[in-house]
């Protein structure tokens, strides 16, 4: 039988049970050790998991045995493993608990801005409210400019009675490529970048994240938005889906490899 040992922060092993023995024995794992071995739930101290070493003669230590049934070693599961502990063996971080092992990634997550708690999807509904939020915000902006350059070009147009050069069609059709594409690309690659979300989202207090809870970068928001026109493509069955995905992903999410969670 195969032992694992909990070491400065660290997995080692494997080991023999005999092996485990004697590294008890010269005082190298200690009755809190934390020990695991293939079959078990959790992690749980070298004192618990192997009650032999209180009793040479193989029968389970009356002080072991009531503290693992009755309670004595108080368990708290780990907030990212999921795994149970002895509370003396985890670092608690404001309302989470964080296993030895769990520990370097945990803050490492904490240092790139990932999300380490528990995640709510954001449903299809709630999502659709933020979507005609934008869809207002966008159209607003967009009928001013375009009033605008109607203005600008009537006045052109009617100095010329009409006549328009084909360079002048050109720079019409760029103008117009700008207001329609670019313009809703750089309202969500940036704010969404910047901020975890447009100010739609932001209004119902939605945040878009990576699969790993980080922030998405505006590479990544800006595949997300034109994967997104994909979704309205085809009839928005690309967003739809959302509603019946486990995680709450549409069709860009999945391309994207985005949550959408409440904040």
């Amino acid at each position: 039988m195969q032992w694992y040992y909990a070491e400065n922060g660290r997995q080692a092993g494997p080991v023999s049970e005999l092996e485990l023995d004697r590294l008890h024995g010269e005082g190298k794992v200690s009755d809190s050790t934390l020990v695991w071995r293939s079959g078990m739930g959790d992690w749980q101290p070298y004192g618990v998991a192997i009650p032999s070493a209180r009793d040479p003669g193989g029968a389970p230590a009356v002080g072991a045995a009531s503290a693992a049934a009755g309670g004595g070693v108080e368990l708290v599961e780990c907030s990212q493993c999921r795994s149970r502990f002895p509370l003396g063996d985890v670092l608690r971080y404001g309302a989470d608990y964080v296993c030895a092992a769990c520990k370097p990634t945990y803050f490492q997550r904490i240092r790139e801005g990932a999300d380490t708690g528990e995640r709510v999807y954001a449903g299809f509904w709630i999502r659709l409210g933020a979507s005609m939020i934008d869809g207002l915000v966008l159209f607003g902006a967009i009928i001013v400019l375009v009033i605008g350059l109607v203005l600008v070009f009537g006045a052109v147009l009617d100095g010329r009675r009409g006549r328009v050069s084909g360079a002048e069609m050109l720079l019409f059709q760029l103008i117009a490529f700008f207001v329609y594409i670019v313009i809703p690309w750089l309202y969500d690659a940036v704010f969404t970048s910047r901020y975890g979300g447009t100010p739609g989202k932001l209004l119902l207090r939605l945040c878009v994240i990576r699969d790993d809870g980080a922030k998405i970068s505006f590479g990544r928001a800006t595949g997300r938005f034109f994967a997104k026109m994909l979704s309205y493509m085809i009839l928005y069955i690309g967003c739809i889906i959302a509603a019946f995905d486990s995680e709450k992903r549409a069709l860009h999410d999945h391309l994207a490899g985005t949550r959408v969670i409440l904040r």
